[in-house]
């Protein structure tokens, strides 16, 4: 589902109140951020460390090979085995490697990405809440943000004893800076040239290989395990994003955890604090299942159920969305329903109810047309460039089933629906507009188009009197290459690129979405 689809049953299954929730994180939340994907992690890895030669054979090693936790432990004897040869520690070695592969590029530039909205978001309901974060990522996206927001520094820590705690009594202070916990340890990408030698790029006991697991399986008191507890035993719910669980220790400690509140429950009748919340929610996106992404809601009701009841057994309650950036709509709208501008849970339509309430307020019966010359009017390109023969601008409205309308069209006004295009917004689209509605940045494809040899795309936010900003549609721009500029293909690829890397048309583009915004919002004023 995209930003359109997030339902109300959806984020109703959210009922522990923002107080008692606290954030852990997975590498789905980096990756929007420009980091590597546990995957590529790991080829970097084998690829560093000369266990295999190029990212190619490294790719096929891991399809063939499966567990990744034990492939990185052959990265590891071959790192070691150069190090020796080298004379230098070998677990120096390896904590270097470790932070390269998080950072290939291996530059101070490359070290330090810009935290994504959700990371800000969690800084935001962290610091308001006096709470701590917790991620099992090696990047420092959280301190960022929290640093960003507070314009301070932030703790990071990899270690947690029981006389402590994760909750500050500064909660509701705008200079409160929320700890960050690192479960698999971090990164610490503070880095500087000396002699042309880059320096003080390492990893702090990070978390990697099989036998690192089995490590902290095998400790029963680890402080990773102490911090759950003392979370569940304080009445607090983790809400886990950006994570598939795999990793065998969360998946170990969230069942210790479970046994643990059970045994507690039946020695002792007095209330506990952790009956009434479940121990965490788990976002999985349906983007993520392979083959299953494409099924639609009635093939996928099995599976879905499989999958509630598979995590219901370990305390954890399933939101399956249809992409990975939907984690961000949903925990943006479950804050907003307990925020100053909601007197209830109720009182707050979700973002489905409100893009189907703008589309038919603005398509329905005779407002299609009056509709579609208003977007004609905003849909001209009107960009000076010799090396466009053509150029087409498209206004698309999702209606919060899956579907978007383009409604507006250059040089065309439509009168009534049937003639307008319709297309989805499920994963796996292969439309810019549909993509587009999934990203917060523009989204561009300059390859295997028919009849275009660029096309561009960006989605469309308006905002409402008390309600919270809502993603309903987006705006393409499709430009074709004039003849002359078509000298052969890899050259006409080339210009396609260079033409979409140019500010002009993104600035332009900027400028559309502003104006189709400013549309809506002005016909759906007198409806408010």
């Amino acid at each position: 589902m995209a930003f359109p689809d997030i339902t109300r049953e959806l984020i109703d299954r959210i009922v522990t109140p923002p107080d008692k929730l606290i954030f852990l994180t997975g590498s789905g939340i980096s990756y929007e951020a420009g980091y590597p994907t546990w995957d590529d992690f790991v080829i970097n890895l084998l690829v560093g460390s000369g266990a295999l030669p190029d990212r190619d054979s490294a790719r096929g090693y891991l399809a063939a090979a499966g567990n990744r936790q034990v492939i990185a432990e052959g990265a590891r004897a071959a790192c070691h085995a150069t190090a020796v040869k080298q004379g230098v520690d070998p677990d120096d070695a390896w904590r270097s490697l470790v932070a390269r592969a998080l950072h290939p590029a291996n530059t101070p530039d490359d070290a330090i990405a810009p935290p994504t909205t959700l990371h800000y978001i969690l800084a935001r309901h962290a610091a308001a809440h006096g709470l701590s974060i917790l991620t099992t990522n090696f990047d420092l996206l959280h301190e960022g943000a929290a640093a960003d927001y507070n314009r301070s520094d932030v703790f990071v820590l990899d270690d947690f004893q029981p006389s402590e705690s994760f909750i500050s009594d500064n909660n509701g202070n705008d200079r409160y800076l929320p700890t960050v916990f690192h479960l698999h340890g971090y990164v610490d990408d503070t880095m500087s040239w000396e002699g042309g030698t880059l320096t003080g790029f390492t990893s702090v006991n990070p978390i990697v290989t099989q036998s690192d697991y089995n490590k902290v399986l095998h400790d029963k008191s680890s402080w990773q395990l102490e911090l759950l507890n003392a979370i569940r035993t304080s009445g607090f719910s983790l809400f886990i994003v950006g994570h598939s669980l795999t990793d065998h220790d969360l998946q170990a400690w969230f069942e210790a955890i479970r046994n643990s509140a059970s045994r507690s429950c039946n020695s002792d009748e007095s209330a506990s604090p952790t009956e009434s919340v479940p121990l965490g929610y788990l976002v999985i996106a349906k983007e993520s299942l392979g083959g299953l992404q494409d099924l639609g809601d009635a093939d996928f009701a099995d599976y879905r159920r499989l999958l509630e009841k598979q995590w219901e057994q370990l305390g954890i309650t399933v939101l399956i969305t249809e992409h990975f950036s939907d984690a961000t709509t949903l925990i943006e709208e479950y804050l907003y329903r307990y925020g100053a501008g909601s007197t209830s849970r109720s009182d707050n339509q979700s973002p489905q109810e409100r893009v189907s309430h703008i589309f038919n307020s603005v398509v329905s019966g005779n407002r299609l047309e009056t509709t579609s010359r208003a977007f004609v009017k905003c849909a001209t390109l009107n960009l000076k460039d010799d090396r466009l023969a053509r150029s087409d601008v498209s206004v698309w409205l999702a209606d919060g089933s899956h579907q978007l309308h383009r409604i507006g069209k250059q040089g065309h006004v439509f009168l009534i629906p049937e003639v307008v295009k319709t297309i989805s917004t499920r994963p796996g689209s292969m439309w810019v507009a549909a993509q587009a509605l999934h990203s917060e940045t523009q989204q561009v494809e300059t390859k295997g188009i028919e009849h275009w040899d660029a096309i561009l795309g960006q989605r469309v936010t308006i905002s409402q009197p008390n309600k919270p900003p809502t993603v309903c549609g987006s705006v393409t721009i499709a430009v074709q290459l004039a003849d002359d500029a078509d000298t052969g293909s890899k050259n006409a690829q080339d210009l396609a690129d260079a033409i979409v890397e140019d500010h002009a048309l993104h600035d332009y583009l900027d400028k559309l979405v502003k104006d189709v915004a400013d549309v809506l919002e002005r016909q759906l004023a007198p409806l408010a």
